[in-house]
């Protein structure tokens, strides 16, 4: 199939044909080693596959730029230690998604070698912590995308730095839904530091009030998606300008202007 469609052989995404969730690492063994060349890897909710068969992947795959290992529920710090970071230097885009073994051990020691990431998704890994935010702004200086929805752990601590540490003209997309021990400092920092930001999902996050509400809808004027469902202490306050703290006219001007999802 992909011969007939012309499809590029350096990105194999197994579920571009068919549902493949049964594969092991055997399977991705013999794969990895026919296609060396591959730039990208899709398992997304290859539930078999552990860390021998991430491990052996990256040693055939070493120009490997994205992986997604959504639901891979085996995998753990080793597959990036062991991995990853010691062979795929060139990665820019890593999802792991509902893999709850994987924890700040393994993350941290990653970011020093992948230093090109732009898009990195650990929602729902539960492990990760503020030890992991703080790295990630100050070694992927080009990061454009953090998910870190269901991430229990983190706190203003860790997202107050990462706002204060990470490079703002490349940041565009944060999730931080569900994120419980975040309140109004924090939040505050990101929409004032942040502000190219385009997509952002507070849902859950419900020590929020009208303060930080009012510094996302006042300084990030190029949010087009914004969630904040789930927040029981805002206001409609945080949709008109404040005249009171905030003078600017170009605040009054912008702000969600470029909204299109609310």
């Amino acid at each position: 199939t992909q011969a007939e469609t012309d499809a590029d052989q350096r990105i194999c995404d197994l579920h571009q044909f068919h549902t493949i969730t049964n594969m092991s690492d055997n399977d991705l063994s013999i794969l990895a080693d026919n296609r060396r060349l591959t730039l990208a890897f899709n398992l997304a909710q290859c539930d078999d596959i552990t860390d021998d068969g991430i491990v052996m992947a990256a040693r055939f795959c070493t120009s490997l730029q994205a992986l997604t290992v959504d639901g891979c529920k085996h995998l753990t710090d080793r597959s990036l230690l062991a991995g990853l970071k010691k062979y795929c230097a060139s990665l820019n885009l890593l999802s792991l998604q509902k893999c709850h073994l994987v924890s700040d051990r393994g993350l941290v020691p990653l970011f020093h070698s992948t230093t090109k990431l732009r898009v990195l998704n650990l929602n729902y890994c539960k492990e990760v912590s503020d030890e992991t935010v703080k790295e990630v702004a100050q070694h992927c200086r080009m990061v454009e995308l953090l998910h870190l929805a269901f991430c229990t752990q983190i706190t203003d601590t860790g997202l107050y730095t990462f706002a204060m540490t990470v490079n703002a003209k490349t940041f565009r997309s944060m999730d931080i839904s569900y994120c419980r021990q975040i309140s109004d400092d924090s939040i505050e920092a990101i929409a004032r530091k942040c502000v190219k930001l385009q997509f952002l999902n507070v849902c859950g996050v419900n020590r929020i009030t009208d303060i930080g509400a009012k510094a996302i809808t006042h300084n990030l004027w190029l949010l087009t998606h914004l969630n904040f469902e789930d927040l029981y202490m805002i206001t409609d306050d945080i949709f008109f300008f404040d005249h009171q703290r905030d003078g600017r006219k170009a605040a009054e001007a912008q702000m969600i202007t470029n909204l299109t999802e609310l």
